[in-house]
C-alpha cells in the first residue's frame, strides 16, 4: 500500500499511520464504502493519484486590509464547534488579528477582529510568527514570537471566543533566541515538542522546546540544536519530513543569512528520534546559486515521493519554486535536492512573503502568503472530476467497474494529530456465485478445511451440502462438496461450483528390524512394498533413492511420499568394530628351528588357526599356509601366512688325513644353493691372506668365503654353508676336518 502525507510547517503535529479500511477485494458495480480511524473534520478522497509537483496556479489578491500591514505569517483553520473557518495572523508592528471567514476559506469578506499588541505583550517591534494548535482536551492555542519571546493565547474551546489579557495571554523567554522567526508546535509520542528559528544575523542555529505532556507549561525545556560544520547561519524558517516507512524524522531548514556558507537550504537529520537526541546537520548549498534569500517552506508527500514548495530571493524579490528529491533512481530526503523556478506567480509588494500555509477549500488545496497589507491565495491541485469527493464524516462511498483501482485519502490538515495522504489499491469483483477450490486430495487421518471466498458490505449465509452453515467447514471422509451463499450488499451469491475431495492411504514403510552390523560391511537398507511411479523417497541420510547402504551407528529413517501423503519408518543399527589381522609377510627359515607367530587383539577376542588351535599365538615347525580367523563383538577378521621350512645343507669334508713334507692339500665343498661359506682353522676364522712362503702358512692364498682352500700347515679346519635366509642369517651346516702334518 502507498502513502501520501502532507507535511506543514504551519500546523503539523506528528501522529502514527492513517489508514484506508475496507476489504482488499469489493464488488464491482455496486457501491463500496471506505473508512478511515481518522480523527479529522475534512477528507479529501480520490480514484486517482494525486501529483503535486505541478506548477502552482498564479495567486489571486483574497483581501486587503491595514491589519495585514507588513504582515510576515496568515493561516487557515477550522473549527468543528462552530463550523467555521478562522485565518490568523502577525506583523512586524506587533499586531495579532483573527479574520472569521464563516464557512467559506476563501471568503474575500472576512470579519478582522485585531488583538493589537495584547496590552504590550506583543512588544519586540518583531513579531514574526504565530502557530494555531489545538491540544487533546480540545482547547485551542495561538503561539506567537515576538523578540526572544513566545506569547500563548488561550482561547479555550472556540477559536471563535475573544482572549481576556489578563488570564489568556502568557509570555514565556526562550532561551538562546534573539529574534525568534518561526514557531511550529507538535504532538510526539504523548508529549508537546516545538522547534523555533531566529532570524538574527547572531544566531546560527534552531532551538527545540520540550513543553512535556502538557502545552500550557510555562517553563518548557529549551535545547540548541547544533550548527553542524557552519550549516546555518541565519536559519528562520523549516519544515518537518517524516519517513514513516523507515521511522526517522528530518527537517529542511531555509538558511536567508550571510554565514560562512551564505544562504541556501540545509537539513537536520533526527533519526528515529524528534524528541531526546542531538540531530545531524548538513549544508546543502543554494542549489547551484538558484536558491538564495528563501523564506518560508512546507513538504507534501505523495505516496511514492514529495516535494518541497519554498519563497526564495530576498526581501522585494521573492519567487516560489519546488524542490524535488528524486535522482532518477531513488526518492530521499537525503538526496540534494533539485529546483523548479514558478517565479512570483503574479504576487506584487516588496514583503518577503515568509510564510506558506496551505488548507483545503471544496475539493482543492491552496496556498496561502501575505504580501504588503494582501493576502495572496493559489491553487495549488484539486481532486479528481467525478472521482474526488470531500466530506466531513471519516467514509465515502465509491462504485467501480471490474480491476483495479487507487484510492486515496487526504486527513484534513486541520487537525495537528491526525494529517497526511494515504493510498490502498482494491479490486473489484464481477459479480457471480461463490468458488470453492480446486478438487483436491488428502491423507486418510487428516482433515481438510474448506472455504468459499466472499466479496461484499454484507452479512453472508451458508448452506453446505453438509448442512452446515458456517463460513467454513472441516471434512475428513471424501466426497462430492458444495456450498450455497445468499445476503444483502453481496457480489458472491448463489450456488458454488462442486469440489471434489479424495482422502487416500499413507505409505506405511517398514523397514528391516533393528540389527547389528560390522563396520565396513554396509548393510543394504530398504523398504517392504511396492510403489508406481510418482513416489518420491527421502532418507535422514539425505538420500533420494528406494535403496540406501549404512556402515555406521545410528538411526535411519526412510519418508515416503506417494500421492501427496508420506509415510515413515525408522531402524536402528549398532556397527560393531571389525579386528585388524595381520600375520606379517611370507617367511622362510631353516628346518631344525622353530617360529612363534602372534596376534594381538582387545580384549574379549576370540581366534581359530586353521591347524585347530585357538590360541592367540601358534609355534611352526613345518611349511605350510596358516590362517587366523579373530572374531571379536561377532565379527571377524581373517590374515594367511605362508611359512617355507628350507632343509639344512648337509656334507662332509671327509676323513682326518696326514700331510708331509710341507705337501700342499686341498679341501673343501660346493653346494649349488649356498650364499655364503665360512672358513675357520682352529675356531680362528681364516681371512684373506697373500701368497708368500716367508709370510704365510697357507700354500695358495684363500679368502673365508672361498668353497675350496689348500694348506701345507696341519690344524683342525671346519666349514660352514649357509643357504637361504632361515635364522642366524640362513640355514647352516658344519663339517670339521683334522690334518696332521
Amino acid at each position: 500500500m502507498k502513502k501520501l502525507l502532507l507535511l506543514l510547517f504551519l500546523f503539523c503535529s506528528y501522529a502514527g499511520y492513517t489508514q484506508i479500511i475496507t476489504k482488499d477485494t469489493v464488488c464491482a458495480n455496486s457501491p463500496t464504502t471506505f473508512y478511515t480511524a481518522d480523527s479529522s473534520y475534512h477528507y479529501a478522497w480520490d480514484t486517482v493519484h494525486i501529483d503535486p509537483s505541478q506548477a502552482l496556479g498564479g495567486f489571486t489578491q483574497l483581501f486587503a486590509t491595514n491589519s495585514f500591514s507588513n504582515g510576515n505569517c496568515y493561516q487557515v483553520k477550522y473549527d468543528p464547534s462552530t463550523g467555521n473557518y478562522y485565518g490568523f495572523g502577525v506583523n512586524t508592528n506587533n499586531a495579532f488579528y483573527r479574520v472569521n471567514l464563516g464557512t467559506n476559506s476563501l471568503n474575500p469578506a472576512g470579519t478582522v477582529t485585531s488583538f493589537g499588541t495584547l496590552s504590550s505583550y506583543l512588544a519586540s517591534n518583531f513579531t514574526y510568527y504565530v502557530d494555531v494548535v489545538k491540544d487533546t482536551t480540545g482547547k485551542w492555542y495561538a503561539f506567537i514570537t515576538d523578540g526572544g519571546h513566545l506569547i500563548r493565547v488561550d482561547f479555550g474551546y472556540s477559536l471563535g471566543n475573544t482572549p481576556n489579557v489578563g488570564t489568556d495571554v502568557h509570555s514565556i523567554n526562550i532561551t538562546g533566541v534573539s529574534r525568534a522567526a518561526q514557531v511550529s508546535l507538535y504532538r510526539y509520542n504523548g508529549q508537546w515538542v516545538g522547534f523555533v528559528g531566529d532570524i538574527s544575523s547572531t544566531v546560527n542555529h534552531l532551538t527545540r522546546i520540550d513543553f512535556g505532556t502538557d502545552i500550557t507549561n510555562l517553563t518548557p525545556t529549551f535545547t540548541a540544536l547544533p550548527n553542524g560544520t557552519n550549516a546555518f547561519s541565519n536559519p528562520a524558517f523549516f519544515a518537518l519530513y517524516n519517513d514513516k516507512v523507515a521511522g526517522t524524522f528530518s527537517m529542511l531548514v531555509t538558511d536567508r543569512g550571510a554565514g560562512p556558507n551564505g544562504s541556501g537550504l540545509s537539513r537536520y537529520d533526527f533519526g528515529g528520534n524528534l524528541q531526546n537526541n542531538t540531530p545531524t546537520a548538513t549544508s546543502l548549498g543554494n542549489l547551484g546559486g538558484n536558491f538564495t534569500g528563501p523564506r518560508g517552506i512546507t513538504i507534501v508527500e505523495t505516496c511514492d515521493s514529495f516535494y518541497a514548495l519554498a519563497t526564495y530571493g530576498g526581501f522585494g524579490g521573492q519567487n516560489f519554486a519546488h524542490l524535488t528529491f528524486n535522482n532518477g533512481t531513488t526518492t530521499s530526503i537525503t538526496n540534494t535536492p533539485g529546483l523548479i523556478a514558478f517565479g512570483a506567480m503574479g504576487t506584487t509588494g516588496n514583503s518577503s512573503k515568509v510564510s506558506l500555509n496551505t488548507f483545503w477549500h471544496n475539493d482543492s488545496l491552496y496556498v496561502a502568503t501575505p504580501s504588503n497589507g494582501v493576502i495572496w491565495t493559489a491553487n495549488w491541485f484539486g481532486l479528481s472530476t467525478g472521482g474526488g469527493q470531500v466530506t466531513y464524516t471519516p467514509q465515502a462511498t465509491y462504485t467501480f467497474a471490474p480491476g483495479y483501482h487507487t484510492i486515496t485519502l487526504w486527513a484534513d490538515q486541520g487537525n495537528e494529530m491526525h494529517r497526511g495522504y494515504y493510498c490502498k489499491t482494491i479490486y473489484a469483483v464481477q459479480p457471480g456465485p461463490p468458488k470453492l477450490g480446486h478438487d483436491t486430495t488428502a491423507c486418510n487421518g487428516d482433515s481438510l478445511i474448506l472455504n468459499v471466498s466472499i466479496v461484499g458490505n454484507g452479512t453472508p449465509n451458508y448452506t453446505w451440502s453438509t448442512g452446515a452453515t458456517t463460513p467454513t467447514i472441516t471434512v475428513k471422509v471424501g466426497g462430492a462438496y458444495s456450498v450455497t451463499v445468499s445476503g444483502a450488499g453481496l457480489c458472491t451469491t448463489g450456488n458454488s461450483n462442486i469440489q471434489i475431495v479424495q482422502f487416500v492411504a499413507r505409505p506405511v514403510v517398514t523397514l528391516p528390524a533393528d540389527t547389528t552390523i560390522c563396520s565396513g560391511t554396509p548393510l543394504k537398507v530398504f523398504s517392504s512394498g511396492t510403489y508406481n511411479s510418482g513416489v518420491l523417497y527421502s532418507w535422514s541420510t539425505g538420500t533420494t533413492t528406494d535403496t540406501i547402504y549404512v556402515n555406521t551407528s545410528g538411526s535411519v529413517t526412510e519418508t515416503i511420499n506417494y500421492g501427496g501423503c508420506a509415510g515413515s519408518g525408522t531402524m536402528n543399527i549398532i556397527a560393531n568394530p571389525t579386528p585388524v589381522v595381520n600375520l606379517g609377510h611370507d617367511t622362510t627359515f631353516c628346518s631344525g628351528y622353530e617360529l612363534d607367530i602372534t596376534s594381538s587383539q582387545p580384549n574379549g577376542a576370540t581366534f581359530l588357526w586353521n591347524t585347530g588351535s585357538t590360541d592367540s599365538t601358534i609355534a611352526i615347525t613345518k611349511s605350510g599356509t596358516y590362517i587366523l580367523t579373530v572374531t571379536l563383538a561377532s565379527c571377524p577378521a581373517t590374515d594367511t601366512i605362508n611359512i617355507n621350512v628350507a632343509p639344512a645343507p648337509v656334507f662332509s669334508l671327509g676323513n682326518d688325513t696326514i700331510i708331509c713334507n710341507n705337501m700342499p692339500i686341498t679341501i673343501g665343498y660346493t653346494n649349488p644353493n649356498a650364499v655364503k661359506y665360512v672358513w675357520s682353522v682352529d675356531s680362528t676364522l681364516i681371512v684373506h691372506h697373500a701368497a708368500n712362503y716367508a709370510d704365510s702358512s697357507y700354500y695358495k692364498a684363500v679368502d673365508s668365503t672361498d668353497a675350496y682352500i689348500t694348506t701345507i700347515t696341519g690344524g683342525i679346519f671346519s666349514l660352514t654353508i649357509y643357504t637361504g635366509n632361515g635364522a642366524g642369517g640362513g640355514c647352516a651346516y658344519t663339517d670339521t676336518i683334522s690334518i696332521i702334518s
